[in-house]
């Protein structure tokens, strides 16, 4: 059944929730939701079959970037974080976007939650809404065979019924995630589990490979397909991650 929605009013709405005059936009070929932190543009889809749980959602989330995710020195961080990891391609740094957003992600929901009790409603039936359209490419995937960034994104977004498995290390990054107050512990956050994540790949390449046939690395994000076609590293991102990583645009 397809629902209809009064664009006009969840864009007052979105801006009453922000507390400022953002600028709200509707379009039938955006993929999802994004929040432009720098130009304070907030995109929501129209996607038909939308229930008004799921638009609600997507609102508060994404306005919850416009109260949380700093605006300033964006790039900047991506940039010194791409630094102390040795990465300096644009396809490394959009894949470290790719996992500050998802942490991010986790943090501004939370936090959300937490400043409209109400909404929590919104977020279960919404979250449950997207798992049952396949927007996170579950469908047909084992969860449990995605990497760690994967399972922790869809965990963190209302995955939790889907019986995701993880490690003991990776319960120890997962608890960290979920106990971030911080931009900061976001950022730092950022970089530990992209190192690991990179190691752990490493590993798993050299054993594949044995000892006499291992390839020289030219970095975890240039031989990493960050979400083009969502088998490795679906960051549930924008699409301006893949294309331009200096764009400072937080999505759902």
């Amino acid at each position: 059944m397809e629902v209809s929605h009064n664009h006009n009013a969840k864009s007052q709405l979105a801006k009453l929730l922000a507390t400022e005059n953002i600028t709200v936009q509707h379009s039938a070929s955006a993929k999802t939701a994004w929040f432009d932190v720098k130009n304070r543009v907030l995109m929501l889809p129209v996607w038909r079959e939308m229930s008004d749980d799921l638009y609600d959602m997507l609102v508060v989330h994404e306005v919850g970037h416009a109260l949380d995710t700093p605006g300033e020195d964006f790039v900047e961080n991506l940039k010194a974080i791409a630094a102390r990891l040795g990465e300096t391609s644009s396809r490394a740094l959009g894949a470290i976007k790719g996992f500050v957003n998802v942490i991010e992600d986790a943090r501004i929901d939370k936090r959300q939650k937490r400043r409209f009790p109400g909404a929590r409603r919104n977020y279960i039936k919404g979250y449950a809404e997207l798992i049952e359209k396949d927007f996170f490419g579950t469908a047909t995937k084992d969860v449990n065979s995605m990497s760690f960034i994967d399972r922790l994104n869809i965990y963190c977004k209302g995955g939790v019924m889907l019986g995701i498995n993880f490690s003991p290390e990776e319960k120890v990054m997962l608890r960290k995630v979920e106990a971030a107050e911080t931009f900061e512990e976001v950022l730092a956050l950022t970089e530990e589990i992209y190192r690991w994540s990179k190691q752990q790949m490493e590993n798993q390449q050299e054993e594949e490979a044995g000892p006499d046939m291992m390839k020289a690395k030219s970095g975890f994000g240039d031989d990493t397909e960050d979400g083009e076609d969502g088998d490795e590293m679906d960051f549930g991102d924008d699409e301006d991650a893949e294309t331009d990583p200096s764009q400072s645009s937080q999505s759902m």
